[in-house]
């Protein structure tokens, strides 16, 4: 199994300039991650924002590389991510690409945090991105339960002040401010250390001397590790408040504030989510539940910085009233959990699963945690010290519900607070109890499981170039209304998918006619066994009323976006298998045989009834005012998606959504200012398939939006030509016959491959199952996307139709 240590070079380029080497396998894209030592409590204390303003102004335009030629459409034109984010002493930039477009984005990277143009133009616009940003994020419940710290804390504390920066924060216009900004980068960005990692296929030596070129513009000034101290990060004393917070119900919020052993806050967190996400009787949210009536516990860390940082708790569904009881269980379950996590055998379990995750993330996901470096024994000192404030009483409280309360706090972020008059809490210790803190899944992972002979329908598949450490699984039911099935499977199966998520197993439900598949992708030496609990949670029988598709995104646009299978075609409201264990199954593996022996199935005698496979699903256009399954807000939402007819069209609008990721950006957003971003998607759900639209806007109604996204994609469709389209599809087949397609993706096409077979057990499967496709096909397939009359449309507000 790999480890961290394994491959991984670090070079001290110059003083307080550190580059972290991963060298992975030759199939593999590459990864950067870079970290620059400053943020938001680095930034002119007169322009609150100023940091993270200055993280999206440097991606328009620098001296070498005009705004349409530069890192982010470099990534994104060669089918890539990238990304930045700002905190409060720290501003990070990732981005991943294919080995032939690395070096060019690397020069591209170097040149704008080294000489950013920041020309008046794109200050002036990409204000308007960043108010659309503040807008979108300001409302949700998530970010206004986060600032409700800063009425709690003591002093000027920086993490008091507003930090995502609006239009009222950032006065362009004004030429101080100009000079403000160019004084800031100079210290931010050229002057304080700089950490890189990066994750490149085959060995170093193949990319030194150009990697280390590509990087000298971020060498040639002297770094420092000179920054301002924070102030000690202090509550007031006895601080409790009450927040208005529209649409979540109500619920406790508990803020601790660490003061000496803060950096393990993060890891620490992972951990508690983990521990907390036990099911069953004994453990402590199916307690609180019944107690308290507690529907969920979320664990958050609102700030950290050096050893100074806060850790929430955030009780929903709990009442004022339950404080005293509520902290007297807290306090006893975390002293179990505590001797819990001292003993050798839960160690050894967080490193199999640490190494479990770490086989499972992508190169961007590796380099990004070569710059966290999260540090096991940091999190067990950050625990310790959040036991002393919490029995020391050190802490504050927060209660939030939908009643109106008596005044606000505004520090850029407005929030409706009331603060009550301090009091001391004592704990109920009478009301804590013995709890179970063992994690179920070591159980699991230690079964001695017997290798299935017996009444298997499973097509066993190793394609060329998978590594074997992995495996991909779809496991279907024959449940008959599969699409209404779909969303009792998803509660049944939830908590059962974030436990297995700590080991690296990712899933996804999808219905397919009459089948309902779970397509679920880890290591291969637990997959087997997570698909067999998986099994073993639906022995009960599924309930017989419909219920909602549940989004899992706290945000509006992503909660329409994962509406969309309910909307293209919609089962009927019963007659579904209620007991999925004694339906028929089949399913596709692919990876290393020998792990997919554990698979265990339901016995080839209890099914009946013939497959179906490669049936059309039938997609009507128009528009679709969704009202429900999202969260209510004043933006307007948009969300296209465009229906390929068959796998080929399929296929080219995959590749084509790449090739309008960066044209969209730069026409809707940074040029018209509409929106904070626009997604361009490839989007396959078994039997339907297509191309996915999508974006939000603060300035103007869903109608204009679409009209503006209409002519955005017919100028950007308009100026490809069909040979483009062709050649990037070419890419693609030359990408999967190597193997370097992300697993999820290749394995998509492999079992729809598999679907339109029948079911059909196949000896190989490879790049011969993707569709084949023309530049007359490509040529058609623009044509066909420039057809509205096909478009399916949602969104929060009503439409003209398309």
């Amino acid at each position: 199994m790999p480890r961290i240590a394994d491959s991984l070079i670090t070079i001290q380029l110059a003083p307080h300039v550190r580059l972290r080497v991963l060298e992975g396998a030759m199939q593999e894209n590459c990864a950067l991650a870079l970290s620059l030592a400053s943020g938001s409590h680095d930034e002119p204390e007169q322009w609150p924002g100023m940091a993270h303003y200055l993280e999206h102004l440097v991606f328009r335009g620098s001296r070498n590389y005009a705004a349409g030629d530069g890192l982010m459409e470099w990534v994104q034109q060669a089918g890539g991510s990238i990304n930045a984010r700002t905190a409060a002493r720290q501003t990070m930039f990732h981005f991943a690409i294919d080995r032939r477009g690395f070096l060019p984005a690397l020069l591209r990277l170097a040149d704008m945090l080294a000489c950013p143009l920041l020309s008046p133009e794109a200050l002036l616009s990409e204000r308007e991105v960043l108010e659309q940003e503040y807008r979108m994020y300001a409302r949700t419940p998530r970010a206004l339960w986060a600032a409700s710290l800063g009425p709690v804390l003591q002093g000027r504390h920086p993490a008091r002040k507003f930090h995502a920066g609006n239009r009222s924060t950032l006065p362009v216009e004004e030429t101080s401010f100009l000079f403000g900004l160019r004084n800031f980068h100079q210290r931010a960005y050229r002057r304080t250390p700089l950490c890189i990692a990066v994750s490149l296929p085959g060995s170093w030596a193949d990319w030194e001397a150009e990697v280390l070129q590509g990087l000298r513009p971020l060498l040639a000034d002297r770094r420092t590790p000179q920054q301002q101290p924070v102030p000690l990060l202090t509550l007031k004393s006895g601080v409790r408040i009450r927040q208005q917070v529209a649409g979540a119900g109500k619920g406790l919020l508990l803020h601790v504030v660490l003061q000496r052993q803060a950096a393990g806050l993060p890891l620490l967190a992972e951990w508690l989510e983990q521990a907390l996400d036990q099911q069953g009787d004994g453990y402590l949210i199916p307690y609180l539940q019944r107690r308290f009536g507690c529907t969920g516990v979320e664990v958050s860390v609102p700030y950290v910085s050096s050893s100074q940082g806060v850790l929430s708790l955030n009780l929903k569904g709990c009442s004022e009233q339950d404080w005293p009881q509520l902290l007297g269980v807290w306090l006893g379950w975390f002293e179990q959990w505590r001797c819990d996590l001292a003993l050798p055998s839960t160690q050894e379990y967080l490193e199999q699963a640490r190494q479990h995750r770490w086989l499972m993330a992508s190169p961007l996901e590796r380099v990004q945690w070569l710059l966290t470096e999260p540090d096991t024994s940091a999190a067990r000192n950050s625990l310790g010290e959040l036991l002393e404030q919490l029995r020391a009483g050190r802490f504050a409280r927060v209660a939030w519900g939908e009643e109106s309360v008596d005044g606000c706090f505004d520090q850029g972020l407005p929030l409706a607070i009331e603060e009550l008059p301090a009091a001391v809490l004592q704990p109920d210790t009478a009301a804590g109890q013995k709890l179970i803190v063992a994690l179920q899944l070591r159980q699991v992972l230690a079964r001695n499981v017997r290798k299935s002979t017996n009444g298997r329908t499973v097509t066993v598949v190793q394609p060329a170039g998978w590594p074997a450490e992995q495996a991909l699984c779809y496991l279907g039911w024959q449940l008959g209304a599969a699409q209404a099935a779909l969303p009792l499977l998803q509660r049944r199966l939830a908590g059962w998918g974030r436990q297995w998520g700590w080991h690296g197993v990712e899933w996804q439900l999808q219905a397919v006619d009459d089948m309902l598949f779970l397509r679920a992708l880890g290591p291969s030496g637990c997959l087997a066994r997570a698909l067999n609990q998986c099994r073993e949670l639906l022995q009960e029988p599924l309930p017989e009323q419909t219920l909602p598709l549940q989004a899992d995104s706290p945000f509006a646009l992503r909660q329409l976006m994962q509406q969309l299978t309910a909307w293209l075609k919609s089962g009927p409201p019963g007659n579904w298998q209620l007991q999925p264990n004694q339906c028929r199954q089949q399913a596709l593996w692919l990876g290393c045989p020998d792990a997919a022996a554990e698979l265990m199935l339901n016995p080839a005698a209890a099914v009946t009834g013939e497959m179906l496979g490669g049936e059309k699903t039938e997609i009507t256009g128009g528009w679709r005012h969704v009202q429900t399954g999202i969260a209510r807000v004043e933006e307007a939402l948009l969300v296209v998606f465009i229906p390929a007819t068959d796998a080929a069209r399929s296929l080219l609008y995959q590749r084509l959504a790449v090739l309008l990721q960066g044209p969209l950006q730069q026409q809707l957003r940074s040029r018209e200012g509409l929106c904070y971003a626009v997604f361009a998607l490839p989007w396959q759900q078994a039997a339907a398939g297509g191309l996915l639209l999508a974006t939000q806007s603060s300035t103007t109604s869903a109608r204009a939006l679409f009209q503006a996204l209409r002519q955005a994609v017919q100028d950007s469709v308009g100026s490809l030509q069909p040979e483009q389209l062709q050649q990037a599809v070419e890419a693609f087949r030359e990408e999967a016959g190597q193997g370097r397609l992300p697993l999820s993706e290749w394995g998509q096409w492999l079992f729809s491959a598999w679907q339109r077979s029948g079911y059909q057990g196949m000896s190989t499967l490879g790049v011969n199952m993707l569709p084949a496709t023309d530049s007359a096909a490509a040529a058609d397939a623009l044509c066909q996307v420039l057809d509205d009359r096909h478009w399916v449309v949602l969104s929060n507000q009503p439409g003209c139709g398309a």
